[in-house]
């Protein structure tokens, strides 16, 4: 199977944006939560991120590949956050590899549940069957 790329930057960039965003907004609406448990809170953030990619994606066959990728490219795009963050180190990234893999199964698990095969990898809409 053929990847395409432009998929997976997009899809990538989903979970960076989703990632980014809700860390951003829980620690500004409540720092304490963030701050205590920002670990807990980035894997789910992650997750959503990772099932709303699972559900562009709409062949259940390589829709493992493509998470993978999808959180590989995300996890790269992190590395960013050494360059932004006073308080990053390589081995913090390096480490992240991890909780970018346990949000990418739960997200990929969850959009198993919700989007069924169609056979597919287009992200295009259902038509409406005929009367």
């Amino acid at each position: 199977m053929k990847v395409d790329w432009r998929t997976v930057a997009r899809d990538a960039l989903v979970v960076t944006l989703i990632l980014w965003a809700g860390t951003r907004a829980l620690g500004i609406t409540m720092p304490d939560v963030a701050e205590n448990s920002s670990g807990v809170v980035k894997v789910v953030l992650m997750s959503i991120g990772f099932c709303i990619s699972g559900c562009l994606f709409k062949a259940r066959s390589g829709r493992i590949k493509q998470i993978g990728r999808v959180a590989l490219l995300a996890w790269a795009i992190s590395f960013v956050n050494l360059f932004t963050a006073p308080d990053r180190y390589l081995l913090h990234w390096m480490l992240s590899l991890g909780p970018f893999a346990l949000g990418a199964a739960i997200g990929a698990g969850a959009s198993f549940l919700i989007v069924k095969d169609s056979g597919g990898h287009s992200a295009q809409a259902p038509t409406a069957p005929e009367a």
